[in-house]
C-alpha cells in the first residue's frame, strides 16, 4: 500500500477551499485513505504550519482552529504521529494562552513524564508537578 504524508499546503487547501481544484485532490486523497486503498500519515510538524497559517494568515479563531484538528486527530482513516500527544497538544492550544509549539512540547513532557527546561514562566507552571 502506498503511504503519502500529507504536507500542510494540501492540508490547508482543504480546510481553506481557496483553490477549488487541490481542494479536491486533498479530499480524493482522504477519501483513498478511508477506503483502505492508502495511507494518509499526518505529522504533528505539518499540524503546527497549519495552526500558524490559520492564526496569522487567515485569522481564524483559536477555538475554530482546534475544533478542526480535533476531528482530524480523531480520523480513524488518517495515520498520525503521536496521535494522543497531538490530541493533548490541540486542546492545551484550546485552554491556554501558550504558543502551539510550546502546547506539542508540553503534552511531550506530560505523555513521557519529563520536565521541560525553559525559561518561559507560563510553561513551566504548567509543566511542573502540581
Amino acid at each position: 500500500m502506498t503511504s503519502f504524508l500529507i504536507d500542510a499546503n494540501p492540508l490547508l487547501r482543504y480546510l481553506i477551499a481557496d483553490i477549488p481544484a487541490q481542494a479536491s485532490q486533498t479530499e480524493a486523497l482522504l477519501k483513498k485513505a478511508a477506503r483502505h486503498e492508502i495511507e494518509a500519515v499526518l505529522s504533528p510538524l505539518v499540524v503546527a504550519e497549519v495552526v500558524f497559517t490559520l492564526t496569522k494568515s487567515y485569522s481564524w479563531p483559536k477555538a475554530k482552529v482546534c475544533d478542526v484538528l480535533l476531528q482530524f486527530a480523531a480520523s480513524p482513516h488518517i495515520s498520525i504521529v503521536h496521535r494522543d500527544q497531538l490530541g493533548t497538544s490541540i486542546n492545551l492550544f484550546k485552554q491556554h494562552s501558550l504558543s502551539f509549539i510550546d502546547c506539542l512540547l508540553l503534552a511531550d513532557a506530560r505523555h513521557t513524564h519529563r520536565r521541560i527546561f525553559t525559561f518561559d514562566r507560563r510553561l513551566k507552571s504548567l509543566s511542573d508537578p502540581q
